[in-house]
């Protein structure tokens, strides 16, 4: 197996058991995820702008970056799975959790010329957090209604 497999692997298995509430597999998945992009970069910093150009349609086009929304819908559902079910406090904890990552990923891409930060990201990112809260939800609404008609 190479490298990348093993490594895909890892952060897979981690994903899976932040679902059922390990922490620190959580931890251990935000941490890694956050020292992946100086890894790539050998932790050479390599400063550049960001772009901060903000406009409706760049809204609009950046909500094709596929690949922010699915990550940080898997991200949102790893993050809800740690907080009880009955903390009214979750979804605000959420916001400033999936707030503060893309600040770090965004800061990441500037600091390390890895990726591309864009301000506009927090778009998709967004939308991302919005998707995953809502498959979230649904399958604890759904195993609340299996309990209640016992299926």
């Amino acid at each position: 197996m190479t490298f990348w497999t093993l490594t895909f692997v890892a952060f897979a298995a981690l994903a899976a058991a932040s679902m059922f509430r390990l922490r620190f597999a959580y931890a251990t998945f935000v941490v890694l995820g956050v020292l992946w992009m100086p890894v790539r970069a050998s932790f050479r910093l390599s400063p550049t702008s960001c772009e901060t150009a903000m406009s409706i349609p760049l809204a609009v086009h950046s909500m094709t970056n596929y690949k922010h929304i699915v990550l940080f819908a898997m991200f949102t559902m790893m993050t809800l799975a740690q907080f009880e079910q009955d903390d009214r406090w979750r979804f605000l904890k959420l916001a400033v959790i999936a707030l503060g990552m893309t600040v770090v990923v965004e800061g990441e891409q500037a600091l390390l010329a890895v990726g591309h930060c864009r301000v506009r990201d927090v778009v998709p990112n967004a939308a991302g957090t919005v998707v995953g809260a809502c498959l979230m939800e649904a399958g604890r609404a759904f195993r609340k209604l299996c309990r209640r008609t016992g299926v």
